[in-house]
């Protein structure tokens, strides 16, 4: 999955997350940018112990690494760079989205309906017992045509894996989506649709890759199997 995921990162791309992070969760962003320029850090939270964390922002630059950075080793923060890591930014820090499309900020203010969004199909089974998994969500989402450019490769590369996602309206309002592990060992995604509700389409949409993000991490770090994922 690591392997398939950097692939899909294009060249110049700004690399980072955001929010509250397990170790896990930490351990697989620094596993994405291992061969990326690191250029600046971010705020953060620990999901252990709730203190305040610093997360690295890489930018994916396989083919000039060595003309970004100066005579010590230090990457060169360009305008380009400097606009990239403000339109980042702003993506990752509100609640309805800022999409770049030619150059022109375009804000997605269609505010989430969770059941629309997912489906009476997808959405009825999550509140039964039935299992639904996130290759289902993710196609889903794409077929609505929720994610920007940015996104969308993300997204492809995450339909193909199937990780169980269920409902529940106890998290409270701040908590979108979270991870557990069930009695098997196994990854789960949980969604809150009383709180995804209060942000857009895309926001939501976002979040649910986070999370299936999160999830293969976990599993990766705690059953490695490839070099990649130790």
């Amino acid at each position: 999955m690591f392997i398939e995921l950097i692939k899909a990162i294009p060249e110049g791309a700004i690399v980072s997350t955001w929010g509250s992070l397990s170790n896990e969760g930490v351990h697989g962003l620094n596993n994405v940018g291992r061969n990326m320029v690191k250029i600046s850090e971010r705020n953060a939270v620990s999901k252990v112990d709730g203190k305040p964390i610093r997360l690295p922002i890489f930018r994916n630059s396989k083919n000039d690494i060595l003309k970004n950075l100066d005579e010590n080793g230090e990457p060169i923060i360009t305008e380009e760079l400097q606009a990239n890591f403000l339109r980042f930014l702003n993506k990752a820090t509100h609640s309805l989205p800022v999409v770049i499309l030619d150059g022109k900020p375009s804000i997605d203010t269609q505010k989430c309906n969770i059941l629309n969004l997912l489906g009476d199909d997808i959405f009825g089974r999550m509140t039964t017992e039935a299992v639904v998994t996130s290759d289902e969500v993710v196609n889903r989402l794409l077929d609505q045509n929720v994610f920007d450019i940015h996104n969308i490769t993300l997204a492809q590369v995450l339909s193909s894996h199937k990780i169980r996602v269920v409902v529940d309206n106890n998290l409270g309002m701040t908590k979108l989506a979270s991870t557990i592990t069930d009695e098997h060992g196994n990854s789960v995604i949980v969604i809150n649709p009383k709180a995804l509700n209060t942000v857009s389409n895309s926001y939501a949409a976002i979040t649910i890759l986070h999370e299936i993000s999160h999830s293969l991490t976990h599993n990766a770090l705690n059953n490695p199997k490839t070099r990649e994922e130790r």
